[in-house]
């Protein structure tokens, strides 16, 4: 039989040590040890007891804002309206947002046009900017993230030069961070349109609808 010879396990499947030490953080466990091929946690064994004492632990659920804190990234204060409208409605179970821009710290984030001043890469950060504030909204609407049950749609229009097509691409920032966060529930519909003139010369504006729980 197999025995624990000390308090790691050498393992191709070992987990690496931040994520034991976040899981048995989340579990209240003490340590945890590797995952099996399902990527099962273990608990960590004692010295001297066989191996076939593990048993598998499940995995906790992770809400938003613990995924958030996974994607190193901090939910801003919903940015207040610029004109005369509000950040967002509520009417039944939908929220919908106004036009979210890539507001960071203040400041428009990426300025410009794609396809002139700005690359794709600088509109894709740019619209999962304007995704992060408009789930700011969300949480300014709901005041908990963990009652969106489904992200609708989201509408985005992306400040082009003139001959750059590649809009869909760009939206794929605000649309990587909704999967991201919510999972399945982040699934949605989407409108992505290149436009001329922006407020603000913002790169990229978006609008999101979302179910919400009572």
């Amino acid at each position: 039989a197999a025995y624990a010879d000390d308090r790691a396990l050498t393992s191709p499947n070992r987990m690496p040590e931040s994520d034991m030490n976040r899981r048995a953080f989340l579990m209240g466990v003490d340590d945890l040890i590797t995952t099996d091929v399902t990527g099962c946690p273990f608990t960590i064994l004692e010295k001297g007891r066989p191996l076939t004492e593990l048993k598998p632990l499940p995995f906790p659920h992770m809400s938003i804002e613990e995924k958030l804190i996974e994607l190193d990234l901090t939910l801003p204060a919903a940015p207040a309206a610029v004109a005369a409208y509000q950040p967002w409605i509520r009417t039944g179970n939908l929220v919908f947002t106004s036009g979210q821009l890539p507001f960071r710290d203040g400041a428009i984030a990426y300025p410009g046009k794609l396809g002139g001043e700005l690359t794709e890469e600088d509109g894709y950060q740019a619209a999962r900017q304007c995704a992060l504030n408009a789930i700011a909204q969300l949480k300014a609407a709901t005041g908990d993230l963990e009652k969106i049950r489904k992200i609708i749609r989201i509408e985005g229009y992306v400040h082009c030069a003139e001959g750059f097509r590649r809009h869909p691409q760009v939206l794929n920032g605000a649309s990587d961070l909704v999967a991201e966060l919510f999972g399945e529930r982040g699934q949605h519909t989407r409108l992505a349109l290149g436009i001329n003139e922006m407020p603000l010369n913002a790169a990229v504006q978006l609008a999101m609808t979302a179910e919400v729980a009572d």
